[in-house]
């Protein structure tokens, strides 16, 4: 959620001052869904308060500035817009390490092998059918 709005919000040509207020709920979501999501959210959170800090200073208070091309205002914009920019980039990098740890087996974890043929007639217990609960079988037609 919060790749999507930093997505919206630093490829948006506008770059109204509201769009800050999206960042407060994937962040609040974060920081509430346990501790290991907290820890991860905490420098974004901590990061995004400087941004709405830069926000609130260029928009209701030296927006008149803004327009007359002041370069300290330029200059408050552009570190604003670039703290846009690593929060996009924050987002796809927690992003990215997330999926590598979830498709990547743990190193020393037991190998998976594919099950041994028995030398008995017995079926193993892949092999065996699962039993019928409420004396329907529904994956068979002749039940």
């Amino acid at each position: 959620a919060l790749l999507f709005v930093a997505t919206l919000i630093a490829v948006n040509k506008v770059g109204s001052p509201q769009y800050v207020g999206w960042y407060a709920v994937p962040v609040v979501w974060g920081l509430v869904a346990g501790y290991p999501s907290a820890r991860r959210f905490l420098p974004v959170a901590i990061g995004l308060l400087p941004l709405a800090l830069l926000t609130q200073v260029i928009y209701p208070g030296f927006y008149d500035q803004l327009l007359a091309v002041r370069p300290w205002m330029v200059s408050v914009l552009t570190v604003r817009n670039a703290l846009e920019v690593v929060v996009l980039v924050w987002a796809v990098v927690v992003l990215v390490r997330l999926a590598r740890r979830s498709s990547v087996p743990a190193p020393g974890g037991p190998a998976v092998r594919p099950p041994a043929a028995r030398p008995s007639g017995r079926p193993s217990a892949s092999t065996v059918e699962p039993p019928v609960h409420g004396g329907v079988d529904r994956g068979r037609m002749d039940a």
